[in-house]
């Protein structure tokens, strides 16, 4: 079994206590940084992971973007089965950082919401097994058809016209799986409820889907979830495939006035009975790093 971990600012807090000791005790002793050196190889030992292993950062995609990794691992026949986990926490340094974003709202997320005015940063982890077909002996929860990593290569924090990338990078998924847009039901949206990021992915997802965006269901997890950060993608894929098995979507909290330029059905308020077969997720971070995964019903 393989092991991918997926982190904004990964074990942060073992720098932090470093410092600490650097500031309280006047030195640094070598073996106090073995919690950060060592997070990885220490994480596949506790889990029973013993085959490959890798740590990745793509800001805010990372989530999804394991999820990438971990089917890349089982296609090349390096796994047979791989964990992929997503994680951070707010430490002192990541939240001054956060801050300097200047994206943090003072209200609620609101996304798509007219009245929107910044984001909430939270902090957790998501996990999620991947298993070869030809290995798996478990019920089968779910398929990942389709996954895509890919960067804008445009500006370190404010997305191009149209979020491009992330339109790209949906493409990219689908067609790693050998689907069209013709093939979603539903869509599992980025929503981060700021200004930029819901005008941009609403036009990213106009241009993908045409006019059948209409007719799709855009869901906002952050609302509830807050930003998950490095966690983001993959809670937001676990509650997708929720989504699909159990055929009910979770409403977009908060979200009272509709945002003209964000013309999507993001279920307002109240939850969705509705049948989904196929579904795409969209992640997108700091840097112009995008992913994204297509996932499909275990009978697909």
């Amino acid at each position: 079994m393989g092991l991918v971990l997926a982190t904004n600012f990964g074990p942060m807090e073992a720098l932090e206590w470093c410092w600490r000791e650097r500031v309280d005790v006047g030195s640094m002793d070598a073996s106090t940084f073995a919690r950060f050196d060592g997070f990885c190889g220490a994480m596949a030992a506790w889990l029973g992971c013993g085959g490959p292993r890798l740590q990745l950062s793509l800001s805010c995609g990372s989530g999804a973007a394991a999820l990438a990794a971990a089917a890349d691992l089982i296609r090349q026949g390096r796994a047979d089965r791989v964990l992929a986990i997503g994680y951070d926490l707010i430490t002192e340094f990541c939240w001054c950082g956060l801050t300097n974003l200047r994206t943090i709202t003072t209200d609620c997320m609101r996304p798509f919401d007219r009245e929107r005015s910044g984001t909430i940063f939270s902090e957790g982890a998501a996990a999620m097994l991947l298993e070869s077909p030809r290995a798996s002996t478990a019920p089968v929860l779910g398929w990942l058809a389709g996954a895509a990593t890919n960067n804008n290569a445009f500006h370190m924090t404010a997305p191009p016209k149209d979020a491009e990338g992330s339109r790209r990078v949906m493409a990219a998924a689908l067609a790693d799986a050998g689907l069209t847009p013709a093939d979603v039901d539903h869509i599992c949206a980025h929503a981060t409820s700021t200004k930029a990021n819901d005008v941009t992915e609403a036009g990213a997802l106009r241009n993908l889907f045409g006019d059948r965006l209409a007719g799709l269901t855009v869901a906002a997890h952050k609302s509830q979830l807050g930003h998950l950060m490095g966690a983001a993608g993959l809670a937001e894929a676990i509650v997708t495939l929720q989504v699909i098995r159990g055929g009910v979507i979770p409403p977009t909290v908060h979200h009272v006035t509709p945002d003209p330029e964000c013309p999507v059905d993001c279920i307002p308020g109240t939850a969705r009975v509705r049948k989904v077969r196929c579904a795409i997720t969209n992640s997108a971070g700091i840097g112009g790093n995008n992913s994204s995964v297509v996932l499909l019903a275990a009978s697909a």
